[in-house]
């Protein structure tokens, strides 16, 4: 048996400064070009540094996760037989 439970994080991309100045990212960020770190890594054609930043998960509530389920237990069949929200 095991149960998933939702939570959020944060990702942080290391790159050079060179590549793009301040105003330039923050006008990406603004026109929804940078939506995600995967969006960034693209503009940045791979040239940078991916990480997941530990100690900083939360849990996530049902409101958060639009009213769905951000807890879901699974039987040894990996079954699921419960979960909240909904």
């Amino acid at each position: 048996m095991y149960i998933d439970f939702k939570v959020t994080t944060w990702e942080r991309v290391e790159f050079d400064s060179k590549k793009f100045s301040e105003e330039e990212i923050k006008e990406k960020i603004k026109s929804g070009e940078i939506e995600n770190a995967t969006d960034l890594m693209d503009l940045l054609e791979g040239d940078c540094q991916l990480e997941q930043l530990n100690g900083v998960d939360e849990q996530m509530s049902v409101e958060e996760n639009l009213g769905n389920a951000t807890i879901e237990a699974f039987n040894i069949n990996r079954e699921m037989f419960c979960k909240n929200g909904e």
